[in-house]
């Protein structure tokens, strides 16, 4: 994951954007899906570039590494576990929390990147 942030950031609206498109759809498993990804991938740059931390092969690892790292907020941790969390057999998830919204804080928190949904 050796791109500049401003290259990030594209890639972050692109995910973020798409996972909208996917809620205005009534596709709301995807739409968590691509804030996971998202979230994913703000969370590998950090610990590349931040922390010097070896980069995870997928969103879900680099989100649970996140969930586990004790110098992280309270806030940030939750929101890490709710996008790693599974669904249950019938799709519904345990929290009642956005996970678009999730992804969102975690990219501010991590990147300060003023990302705003439309």
């Amino acid at each position: 994951m050796n791109s500049s942030l401003n290259e990030l950031e594209s890639i972050l609206l692109a995910e973020l954007g798409e996972a909208q498109r996917s809620r205005e759809k009534g596709n709301e498993g995807r739409a968590r899906v691509c804030a996971r990804r998202a979230a994913g991938w703000a969370t590998g740059w950090y610990a590349e570039n931040k922390t010097q931390t070896s980069s995870h092969d997928n969103a879900l690892e680099h989100l649970k590494w996140l969930a586990e790292q004790t110098e992280a907020s309270d806030e940030i941790k939750q929101a890490a576990t709710r996008l790693t969390t599974r669904v249950d057999v019938d799709g519904r998830h345990p929290f009642h929390q956005d996970p678009i919204q999730d992804a969102v804080f975690i990219i501010r928190e991590l990147l300060g990147l003023p990302i705003t949904l439309t």
